[in-house]
């Protein structure tokens, strides 16, 4: 009778200590992967997260966007989220935060982690950078529509930079020079307000990304850019 008694005992622990492997084993059953950012328990979880943390620090913060969302299968679930909120009464009210939500299997959420200023947003830097440099200043029409374009900006920010009033005169001439996205080189004519000399030669290099998005690159003084 005592022998059936500890084995019964001996028995009843080592099921204690598999369940309790099992659970852990259970906890972590594998990495994070992306959802949509309209799923319906991602969003519930970040909604639930900015409540909890406004309620914690007694400051009003209003979720704004759920940037990216992601999901770890645990017994219940992980959220890691990213989100655009606005602060109450902060100096930068607007900022993006990292914070990770665990729902169990009734759907009770705690708040495991709240990253302020998070980089989250931001999109990862490529693995490797192509040079992006591809060919030399080829000869484009001065009536080219992007060519033109690209000028015109160019004058209107310099003339925004410098709080100076510079009317394009003419486009002397014009290069494009392929790369990601497109360099324009351009030889222009201007006129500057309140100058000595108004009328000016100057070399400009625009640079316009993939998305038509413009960069001022080079802004130079050219005397001679206009008789070549």
């Amino acid at each position: 009778m005592k022998i059936n008694l500890k084995m019964a005992v001996a028995v009843a622990v080592l099921t204690a200590i598999a369940g309790a492997a099992s659970a852990v084993t259970a906890q972590m059953v594998g990495g994070y992967k992306t959802v949509e950012v309209t799923d319906q328990y991602a969003r519930a979880a970040a909604e639930w997260a900015v409540r909890e943390k406004g309620e914690k620090t007694e400051t009003g913060i209003e979720l704004l966007s759920l940037v990216k969302a992601e999901r770890q299968t645990v017994q219940g679930a992980n959220y890691r989220l990213c989100m655009k909120i606005n602060t109450e009464d902060a100096d930068e009210p607007v900022s993006f935060v990292q914070a990770v939500v665990y729902m169990d299997l009734k759907k009770n959420y705690k708040l495991t982690s709240w990253a302020a200023n998070s980089p989250c947003a931001k999109p990862a830097a490529p693995a490797s950078v192509r040079p992006p440099i591809v060919g030399g200043f080829k000869p484009v029409e001065t009536t080219d529509e992007r060519a033109r374009a690209a000028a015109e900006w160019s004058v209107r920010e310099k003339g925004e930079k410098t709080e100076t009033g510079i009317e394009l005169m003419s486009l002397v001439k014009a290069e494009q020079q392929v790369v990601q996205g497109m360099n324009y080189r351009f030889c222009m004519k201007i006129n500057t307000e309140g100058e000595e000399e108004p009328v000016s030669f100057v070399e400009a290099v625009v640079y316009m990304d993939l998305k038509g998005a413009y960069k001022l690159s080079k802004w130079t003084a050219a005397s001679k850019c206009g008789a070549a």
